[in-house]
């Protein structure tokens, strides 16, 4: 569950080409996970006889070893699947989810607890225009103050009690920016654009989730509130030649220069700071803190998700046409958009890659818009990409890789205009060739999912009344 709230300020000095405005804007934003699991129960009535230790099937068991073969079917392209409308039904799997009990995480893997953020933003900006060499120069510069305070707040559970554990962070940053359009000629723009912009780190990672993994206190696991944003700054420079009406031909270089990732890493810090009673844990845990001088003054190795020190660089180039064909056919178009992007690092602890982003993308519209009438014919290509970090399954190395991947869609609609209210028709179709999705893990040949989301079509009206 998520809950929003927010307010805003701003005033304007000036004229619209030239002017100065500043502002303030608050947000708080409170987000609340809760899990609930019975899995444990549906297994001793699947397989465990009702009380047994192991999943085999054994006497009582609802879904005997004999039994199991009748519940499977042939899937598509040869897999084997299993009949769950009988197999949940014969397991009285629907009664023991509707009485599950809450647990310290959800069935997404995402940690049970709640977020609660506060957001303060100042900003001040200055809008002009001048002439350089009797061309337009358009250009504003300007910064924002921004203020984050966060309480996190997750269910922890040492030797058997439940407790709710609640941990505080803040942070703030300025973050400055520039942005300049010169018409170098009646149909060509040239832009420079300059920000450091702030990207906050992931909720789940900053949840609580506290374990000790060894009987003396000294090593645990916990989800670090004081994880720090991601933090970029970014360079643009391009231009756009404007061949008339919708038509343009547009090239950008951009450079961004992220810090702030995180990696898996060890904190030390005083027990007091972990947030753990000291009357919760065992008497060979209280021990152990005894014997490093009491919970006042011994500490803790905590596993958990640090900010790497290092800097990831991104340098790539994007170019796109858009144009009109009229002269062919009256409303028929096109547009192109083709990214390139290399990746480097500096420092401890980055990836070699951003993960999700492909080296090259592309993407092509073909579109014809006439009065009521319109249709689009979609294709997008990405390069093959990693999309996970390194250490999957316990191997340094491995990550997993999505495959090289292209899709066509198409989208069309026509208004009826002849009738109240006008309303429009509308026909979407995604993945026309039906393209499966598949991911590999560390080697090319060793498939590690594929995912065959198929077509599909959607028609549909839209109207007002």
């Amino acid at each position: 569950m998520t809950e929003t709230r927010g307010a805003r300020a701003d005033l304007q000095f000036g004229e619209d080409k030239r002017n100065i405005k500043i502002g303030a804007a608050y947000d708080q934003a409170e987000r609340t996970i809760r899990g609930f699991d019975n899995s444990i129960a549906w297994e001793q009535v699947v397989c465990r006889g009702g009380g047994g230790n192991v999943c085999n099937g054994g006497p009582g068991s609802a879904i005997p070893n004999a039994a199991l073969a009748g519940y499977l079917r042939p899937g598509p392209d040869g897999f084997i699947t299993a009949d769950f409308n009988r197999f949940l039904g014969d397991t009285n799997y629907y009664a023991l989810r509707d009485s599950a009990p809450e647990t310290n995480s959800a069935n997404t893997g995402a940690s049970a607890g709640g977020i609660r953020e506060k957001n303060w933003g100042f900003y001040i900006e200055t809008n002009a225009e001048t002439e350089v060499w009797n061309r337009t120069l358009r250009f504003n510069a300007g910064v924002r103050y921004v203020t984050t305070d966060q309480t996190i707040t997750g269910p922890v559970t040492i030797n058997g009690i439940r407790r709710i554990q609640v941990l505080d962070s803040d942070y703030k940053e300025t973050l400055p920016s520039f942005n300049a359009a010169w018409d170098v000629a009646d149909n060509v723009v040239l832009r420079l654009s300059s920000s450091r912009t702030l990207t906050r780190p992931d909720p789940s990672a900053m949840l609580p989730n506290t374990n000790f993994s060894d009987p003396s206190a000294q090593t645990a696991t916990q989800g670090n509130p004081n994880l720090a944003p991601y933090l970029s700054t970014n360079v643009d420079f391009g231009g756009e030649w404007y061949t008339g009406g919708e038509g343009y031909v547009g090239l950008t270089l951009f450079n961004k220069r992220i810090s702030g990732f995180t990696v898996n890493g060890v904190r030390r810090i005083p027990f007091n700071d972990l947030g753990v009673p000291y009357d919760s844990l065992l008497p060979i845990q209280q021990a152990g803190l005894d014997q490093r001088g009491g919970p006042n003054a011994a500490t803790v190795d905590v596993q958990t998700q640090v900010n790497a020190d290092g800097v990831l660089n991104i340098r790539g180039t994007e170019a796109i046409w858009v144009q009109p064909l009229d002269r062919l056919v009256d409303g028929l178009g096109f547009s192109v958009n083709y990214t390139h992007v290399t990746q480097s690092s500096e420092g401890e602890g980055i990836p070699a890659v951003a993960v999700g982003v492909a080296p090259n993308l592309w993407n092509g519209t073909v579109y014809w818009e006439k009065d009521a009438a319109s249709v689009r014919l979609s294709y997008t290509w990405n390069d093959d990409m990693v999309i996970s970090g390194a250490n999957q399954n316990g191997i340094p190395y491995a990550r997993l890789n999505a495959d090289a991947r292209g899709q066509l869609d198409l989208s069309a609609s026509y208004t009826l205009e002849s009738l109240p209210s006008k309303p429009q028709i509308t026909l979407n179709v995604t993945n026309l060739t039906d393209e499966p999705l598949r991911t590999t893990y560390a080697w090319p040949n060793a498939t590690y999912d594929l995912y065959e989301p198929g077509r599909t079509v959607m028609l549909g009206i839209r109207g007002t009344f």
